[in-house]
């Protein structure tokens, strides 16, 4: 996790690095308040990110890696057993056709830029200090901002786990 936070201001905000740094706890805390109807699963899309991403309006779109984990799920069939915190597998037109849902949450868009553009002035050179303050390369660092949308179950293609590690055959050892 990236911590920042200024010695100006009395709140700061931690952003995940790596989609396993989402655990299953903290997707349940920030959806306590959503009921799902049957077989609807919540999901999480997880935006890798940098900081000039965000503080700079940068003409060309650059890739972006986007994990998608349950965050919910209210299931009534067998169809695929899915967990809070699994990362699955599913279609960019599943996605764009799901319903957008606002979860307020400091690791969204919106929150982050307003922190770092009114809150932590990050633009301003000497005007906050970051946690860790080894870091030299800020803006190149990159973390997860989260949206959350809700899809029908029969969506989802699959769901596998990052934090395990894989076997590879073709890896020289």
């Amino acid at each position: 996790m990236i911590e920042l936070s200024n010695d100006k201001i009395k709140v700061g905000i931690k952003l995940p690095t790596n989609v396993d740094e989402i655990t299953a706890e903290m997707l349940e805390q920030l959806t306590a308040q959503v009921k799902l109807g049957k077989n609807y699963v919540l999901i999480a899309l997880c935006y890798e990110v940098t900081f000039a991403d965000l503080v700079f309006d940068n003409k060309k779109q650059k890739p972006t890696r986007v994990y998608t984990k349950v965050a919910k799920a209210n299931l009534d069939t067998d169809y695929l057993d899915v967990h809070v915190g699994d990362v699955i597998a599913i279609s960019q037109s599943a996605i764009e056709m799901g319903q957008h849902i606002y979860i307020k949450s400091v690791a969204s868009e919106a929150s982050v830029k307003a922190f770092l553009l009114e809150k932590a002035r990050l633009t301003r050179a000497n005007a906050t200090s970051l946690a860790p303050s080894d870091v030299k390369d800020i803006d190149a660092r990159s973390f997860l901002l989260m949206e959350f949308k809700v899809v029908p179950v029969h969506d989802i293609k699959a769901y596998f786990d990052y934090s395990v590690d894989s076997v590879d055959p073709f890896k020289l050892k």
